[in-house]
Protein backbone atom coordinates (compact mmCIF):
# COMPACT_ATOMS: atom_id res chain seq x y z
CA UNK A 1 0.00 0.00 0.00
CA UNK A 2 1.36 3.55 -0.69
CA UNK A 3 0.54 7.10 0.77
CA UNK A 4 0.64 10.42 -0.33
CA UNK A 5 2.20 12.11 2.45
CA UNK A 6 1.12 15.57 2.84
CA UNK A 7 4.14 17.78 4.33
CA UNK A 8 2.94 21.01 6.81
CA UNK A 9 5.58 23.17 7.38
CA UNK A 10 5.26 25.10 10.67
CA UNK A 11 7.90 27.82 10.78
CA UNK A 12 7.38 29.81 7.74
CA UNK A 13 10.86 30.61 8.44
CA UNK A 14 12.28 26.97 7.79
CA UNK A 15 10.32 25.25 4.87
CA UNK A 16 11.73 21.74 5.56
CA UNK A 17 11.17 19.04 7.49
CA UNK A 18 14.21 18.11 9.44
CA UNK A 19 14.60 14.20 11.41
CA UNK A 20 16.93 12.23 13.23
CA UNK A 21 16.35 8.60 12.97
CA UNK A 22 17.59 5.13 14.61
CA UNK A 23 16.52 1.89 13.37
CA UNK A 24 17.98 -0.44 16.27
CA UNK A 25 17.23 -3.99 14.52
CA UNK A 26 17.70 -5.99 11.36
CA UNK A 27 14.90 -5.81 8.79
CA UNK A 28 12.90 -2.79 10.17
CA UNK A 29 11.44 -0.15 7.62
CA UNK A 30 10.09 2.99 7.74
CA UNK A 31 6.59 1.55 7.54
CA UNK A 32 4.57 2.02 4.81
CA UNK A 33 5.96 3.43 1.44
CA UNK A 34 5.19 6.66 0.62
CA UNK A 35 5.42 9.68 -2.04
CA UNK A 36 4.84 13.70 -2.25
CA UNK A 37 6.10 16.49 -4.33
CA UNK A 38 9.35 17.79 -1.90
CA UNK A 39 12.69 16.50 -2.42
CA UNK A 40 13.99 14.41 0.24
CA UNK A 41 17.63 13.36 1.30
CA UNK A 42 18.93 10.45 3.69
CA UNK A 43 22.30 10.87 4.70
CA UNK A 44 23.60 7.88 6.74
CA UNK A 45 25.51 8.05 9.64
CA UNK A 46 26.03 4.66 10.77
CA UNK A 47 24.71 1.09 9.27
CA UNK A 48 23.47 0.73 5.98
CA UNK A 49 20.23 -0.13 4.39
CA UNK A 50 18.05 -0.96 1.31
CA UNK A 51 16.16 2.44 -0.14
CA UNK A 52 13.81 1.40 -2.71
CA UNK A 53 12.81 4.42 -4.95
CA UNK A 54 9.93 3.93 -7.54
CA UNK A 55 10.96 0.32 -7.83
CA UNK A 56 14.72 0.74 -7.77
CA UNK A 57 16.43 -0.66 -4.81
CA UNK A 58 19.84 1.14 -3.90
CA UNK A 59 22.15 0.12 -1.55
CA UNK A 60 22.86 2.55 1.16
CA UNK A 61 26.21 2.83 3.91
CA UNK A 62 27.34 5.41 6.62
CA UNK A 63 27.89 8.06 4.38
CA UNK A 64 26.36 8.26 1.88
CA UNK A 65 23.09 10.07 0.98
CA UNK A 66 20.20 8.81 -0.96
CA UNK A 67 18.07 11.64 -2.85
CA UNK A 68 14.10 10.66 -3.38
CA UNK A 69 13.28 12.97 -6.09
CA UNK A 70 9.64 14.79 -5.98
CA UNK A 71 6.95 12.28 -7.04
CA UNK A 72 8.79 9.42 -6.17
CA UNK A 73 7.42 6.18 -4.82
CA UNK A 74 9.81 5.18 -1.52
CA UNK A 75 10.60 3.29 1.70
CA UNK A 76 13.79 2.29 3.40
CA UNK A 77 14.98 -1.43 4.89
CA UNK A 78 17.46 -1.49 7.79
CA UNK A 79 20.05 -4.10 7.16
CA UNK A 80 21.58 -3.31 10.35
CA UNK A 81 21.74 -0.78 13.25
CA UNK A 82 21.20 2.64 11.35
CA UNK A 83 21.01 6.57 12.04
CA UNK A 84 20.16 8.74 9.42
CA UNK A 85 19.11 12.52 9.04
CA UNK A 86 16.02 12.86 7.11
CA UNK A 87 16.08 16.75 5.10
CA UNK A 88 12.62 18.03 3.31
CA UNK A 89 12.86 20.60 1.47
CA UNK A 90 9.50 22.36 0.30
CA UNK A 91 9.21 22.62 -3.10
CA UNK A 92 7.63 26.48 -3.04
CA UNK A 93 11.26 27.26 -1.62
CA UNK A 94 13.30 25.50 -4.30
CA UNK A 95 11.04 27.62 -6.76
CA UNK A 96 11.23 30.31 -5.06
CA UNK A 97 14.76 29.76 -5.14
CA UNK A 98 15.07 29.17 -8.61
CA UNK A 99 15.71 25.48 -8.29
CA UNK A 100 11.86 23.36 -10.26
CA UNK A 101 12.63 19.76 -8.66
CA UNK A 102 9.33 18.96 -10.36
CA UNK A 103 11.88 19.52 -13.81
CA UNK A 104 15.24 18.08 -12.23
CA UNK A 105 15.69 14.30 -11.67
CA UNK A 106 19.27 13.91 -9.43
CA UNK A 107 20.94 10.87 -8.99
CA UNK A 108 19.41 8.82 -6.19
CA UNK A 109 22.91 8.03 -4.32
CA UNK A 110 25.82 9.98 -3.48
CA UNK A 111 28.66 10.24 -1.57
CA UNK A 112 30.05 13.59 -1.60
CA UNK A 113 32.21 14.98 1.42
CA UNK A 114 30.78 18.55 0.56
CA UNK A 115 27.30 17.39 0.67
CA UNK A 116 27.65 15.66 4.10
CA UNK A 117 29.30 18.21 6.09
CA UNK A 118 26.35 20.83 4.90
CA UNK A 119 23.54 17.60 6.06
CA UNK A 120 25.74 17.89 9.47
CA UNK A 121 25.94 21.57 9.56
CA UNK A 122 22.11 21.60 9.33
CA UNK A 123 21.64 19.17 12.05
CA UNK A 124 23.96 21.19 13.97
CA UNK A 125 22.01 24.60 13.69
CA UNK A 126 18.46 22.55 13.77
CA UNK A 127 19.78 21.36 17.80
CA UNK A 128 20.45 25.05 18.49
CA UNK A 129 16.83 26.45 19.40
CA UNK A 130 17.16 29.71 20.53
CA UNK A 131 20.37 31.12 18.46
CA UNK A 132 20.15 34.24 16.62
CA UNK A 133 20.50 34.05 12.75
CA UNK A 134 19.45 30.23 12.93
CA UNK A 135 16.95 30.03 10.75
CA UNK A 136 19.23 32.03 7.85
CA UNK A 137 21.94 29.57 8.57
CA UNK A 138 19.66 26.59 8.03
CA UNK A 139 18.33 28.23 4.55
CA UNK A 140 21.68 29.32 3.79
CA UNK A 141 23.55 25.59 4.21
CA UNK A 142 19.99 24.16 2.38
CA UNK A 143 20.46 26.67 -0.64
CA UNK A 144 24.43 25.42 -0.94
CA UNK A 145 23.34 22.26 -0.70
CA UNK A 146 20.58 22.30 -3.76
CA UNK A 147 23.01 24.33 -5.74
CA UNK A 148 25.64 21.59 -5.23
CA UNK A 149 23.22 19.22 -6.25
CA UNK A 150 22.08 20.36 -9.22
CA UNK A 151 25.71 21.43 -10.51
CA UNK A 152 27.08 18.00 -9.97
CA UNK A 153 24.28 15.35 -9.54
CA UNK A 154 21.02 16.30 -11.80
CA UNK A 155 19.52 16.41 -15.24
CA UNK A 156 16.84 17.60 -16.31
CA UNK A 157 13.38 16.45 -17.54
CA UNK A 158 11.07 18.11 -20.38
CA UNK A 159 8.20 17.48 -18.65
CA UNK A 160 7.55 17.46 -14.92
CA UNK A 161 6.92 14.36 -13.01
CA UNK A 162 3.52 13.94 -11.88
CA UNK A 163 1.74 12.22 -9.30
Amino acid sequence: MSIYEKHIMSDPALPFIFHSYEYAQKGLNSGVANWHENIELLYFTKGSATVTSNEKKIDINAGDIAVINSNCLHDIIAKENLHFYCLIIDRSFCLANYFDTNLTVFESLINDPDLSALMKNIALEYEKKDTPFRAQAIRASVLQLLAILCRRYSSTEDKPRSD
